[in-house]
């Protein structure tokens, strides 16, 4: 039985596919940044850094 995420993976997977490189590489870019930007915050909750 397809669940509805197995259906957005399917859709994500043929825009992947067909997108083109510049949007890929923007993509990717968005998500590091955002993922940088989350562990600098769970650093400064948990007082990393500050020694």
């Amino acid at each position: 039985m397809a669940t509805p995420s197995m259906y957005a993976l399917t859709w994500f997977r043929k825009q992947v596919e067909a997108a083109d490189a510049d949007l890929l590489r923007e993509m990717i870019t968005t998500f590091a940044g955002t993922l940088m930007s989350a562990g600098a915050e769970v650093a400064q909750a948990i007082g990393l850094g500050k020694r």
